[in-house]
């Protein structure tokens, strides 16, 4: 009986030390994540702009989203870490920033929608 009861306690040590190095090296082999999240806000104000379409422009495509009624938004999952620009868009007012994104960060941003100056160039 105490054979068997430490054969079993071997057998699952030896069971969990093969399967530890293999979790850290599935984890090791998974790029490390980004995400670019934050809030829109109308003009000068610190009222939500629920509704404001985001964009994305980066080196491997654009992408947008539409901030939720608290005005916020988010990308996961953004790649190759760089620079990107962002810019937001709500009932003829505007934002823009460049954004620098690290691997596996999180970025947050803040926009504060105005109107557009007519010598913007868009990117």
């Amino acid at each position: 009986m105490i054979c068997s009861t430490l054969r079993t306690t071997v057998l699952s040590l030896l069971g969990m030390c093969l399967l530890i190095p293999w979790e850290l090296a599935a984890q090791a082999a998974e790029p490390a994540r980004s995400h670019l999240q934050g809030f829109v806000f109308s003009g000068g104000s610190n009222e939500p702009a629920a509704g404001a379409k985001v964009t994305l422009y980066g080196d491997t495509g654009v992408i947008s989203t539409i901030t939720d009624p608290d005005g916020k938004f988010s990308f996961a999952d953004v790649e190759p870490p760089g620079l990107y620009f962002l810019q937001a868009s709500y009932l003829g007012l505007h934002a823009e920033q460049n954004v620098m994104v690290h691997a596996g960060t999180v970025v947050q941003v803040s926009l504060h929608l105005e109107v557009p100056d007519p010598n913007m160039s868009k990117p």
